[in-house]
Parts: structure tokens; C-alpha cells; sequence
């Protein structure tokens, strides 16, 4: 049995929107604090590749509390001048001077017997030059060096008024009246050089050598160019001439680069080689016919 004093417990109908009130104003408050942090959380940038593989970047010059100033550049440091290498002197071989025609011709059957000791005397004399191809060149008393083959052939040239001046030409393309032999490419080159006053717009001076000068080359220059004075080794003039490229006809003098020597002490008639070159230049039927009669061997 129940008293007056005991009490009823609440009812269940009312207890139930109790409960209900209070979770969702726990949610609410929840997603209001969510809301919140967000606001006040610095945010943060995602990186686009990985830590292993991002590389620190380095501050610009001129920002930030600790940036550097800029440097300004540096004046380049002028660069010395390359030393250049000193001309190599010529080594001259003074008997030269001395040779007048008679020894001269003589000096040049040595040299023939000497590189074909098992040519008989006939072969020989069919093929030696005479002495009046030559001419007496030892009143020159100047050095026969480079710097004085200019002077050296105008003199020669001026003792026959009859020839072409050196600076001349004739019309005839590839016809010089001068012809250099020297017994290398790299001495031709050089003497090239030393006779450039005998140049000129309308007048060539010829380099027939074959150093960086292919033949097909050598033959277009001469079907093109006037040319007062050649400057060659034997093989490639002796080729010009056989092909027909490098005429003979206006053909005045044979100049032989013979005083300069190389380290080995040999000049142009002293190898082989070039001695063979020269005797089957000289021994060409447009030349050896008018040796001593038109067309003269100046040794130098």
C-alpha cells in the first residue's frame, strides 16, 4: 500500500524531448568550435612533390630582415696578349751565291748522278740542263733570303726590257712569266707572300703548291686568274703544266729557291724527291726547248 508522502516518478512522455535537447545542442556547439578553429588556424600550403625530392630555395638578394645586399659585378680582367711565336730565321746556304752558270749546271749533274747512281751517262746528259739555260746571277751581293726576292727578281727582270714587268700580265689566263720553285709547300707560301707587291686586282700571284690546295682547285684557279708570277713545289707545277691548266707560253724565267736550307741542312736540290720533280719540270718538251732561248734559270 502507498502513502500520501511518497513520489510519483515523472512521466516517460515528458523525459523524452529532454534527452533530445540536449544532443543536438551538444552538436551544435561541437560544429560552431569546429567552425571556429578553423577561423583561427593558420592554413597551410599542400606541397606538390615530395620532401625527398624538393630542394630549399635560396632567398633573393634584397628581401627579408637578413637578405644580402646585391653585389655588383666584376669588370672583366683585360686578357694579356697571346706571345707571338717569333719568325723562324732562315739557314742560308752562302755557296749558293757563288754558283755562276758553268758551276751551276755542273752542280745540278751531281746531284743527278747522285740519286740515280744506275743511270747511264747517256740517260744522263739526255737529261741534263745546259749552261746557257742559266743566268749569272752572283753580282747579286744582298742576302737570298725571302725579304729580298722581290728586289732580287726586279733587277733581273729589268737587265731583258724585252720581258713583261714583274706587276704585268698577259690576257691569257693562267700563263705566268714568272715561275718560284721552292722545295716545300710551307717555304712557297712564304715566298707567295714576300712577292704581294707584284699583285694586284687584275694580276694574280699564283700559289701552285699543294698544301690545303686540292688539284682540281689548283686547275680552276688557273682556268680563271691572270697571273704574273707562280710560286710552287715540282710536283704540283710539273701536274699543272701536264694537264694543260698552267701554260708555258708567256714563260720568261725559272726562278730555283736553292739557298734556303731546312733543319736537316737539305734545300730544293738536296732530296730526292724534289730533285726528280724539278729535272721532270725542266725536261718538259714547252720548256726544255726554249731553255736559254727564251725562257731563262735564275738560281737564287
Amino acid at each position: 500500500m502507498t502513502t500520501d508522502t511518497e513520489t510519483a516518478p515523472p512521466p516517460i512522455a515528458n523525459a523524452a524531448p529532454a534527452a533530445g535537447e540536449s544532443a543536438s545542442s551538444k552538436r551544435k556547439r561541437k560544429r560552431e568550435k569546429e567552425k571556429a578553429n578553423k577561423k583561427t588556424k593558420p592554413a597551410e600550403s599542400t606541397p606538390t612533390t615530395s620532401s625527398s625530392t624538393t630542394k630549399p630555395t635560396k632567398p633573393s638578394a634584397g628581401t627579408g630582415s637578413n637578405a644580402v645586399a646585391a653585389r655588383k659585378p666584376r669588370a672583366p680582367k683585360p686578357r694579356a696578349p697571346k706571345p707571338t711565336k717569333p719568325a723562324r730565321p732562315e739557314t742560308v746556304n752562302q755557296a749558293v751565291a757563288q754558283l755562276d752558270p758553268a758551276l751551276a749546271a755542273d752542280y745540278l749533274l751531281q746531284r743527278m748522278r747522285r740519286f740515280n747512281p744506275d743511270v747511264s751517262a747517256v740517260e744522263l746528259a739526255d737529261r741534263a740542263i745546259s749552261t746557257s739555260a742559266f743566268v749569272d746571277t752572283t753580282p747579286w751581293t744582298e742576302p737570298r733570303v725571302e725579304a729580298n726576292l722581290a728586289a732580287f727578281l726586279e733587277t733581273y727582270a729589268a737587265k731583258k726590257p724585252e720581258t713583261m714587268k714583274m706587276d704585268a700580265a698577259v690576257t691569257e689566263t693562267g700563263a705566268p712569266h714568272t715561275i718560284v720553285i721552292a722545295a716545300a709547300a710551307l717555304r712557297a707560301a712564304e715566298l707567295a707572300r714576300a712577292l704581294r707587291r707584284f699583285q694586284s686586282k687584275e694580276v694574280a700571284v699564283a700559289k701552285l703548291f699543294a698544301k690545303h690546295i686540292k688539284l682540281d682547285e689548283a686547275i680552276a684557279g688557273c682556268g680563271t686568274a691572270r697571273m704574273g708570277v707562280g710560286v710552287g713545289t715540282p710536283g704540283r707545277v710539273l701536274d699543272l703544266v701536264r694537264c694543260g691548266a698552267l701554260k708555258t707560253g708567256a714563260l720568261c724565267r725559272i726562278v730555283l729557291d736553292v739557298s734556303v736550307v731546312n733543319e736537316k741542312q737539305q734545300g730544293l736540290l738536296d732530296i730526292k724527291e724534289t730533285l726528280q720533280g724539278l729535272l721532270d719540270l725542266l725536261n718538259e718538251p714547252g720548256i726544255k726547248s726554249r731553255l736559254g732561248e727564251g725562257v731563262d734559270i735564275l738560281v737564287y
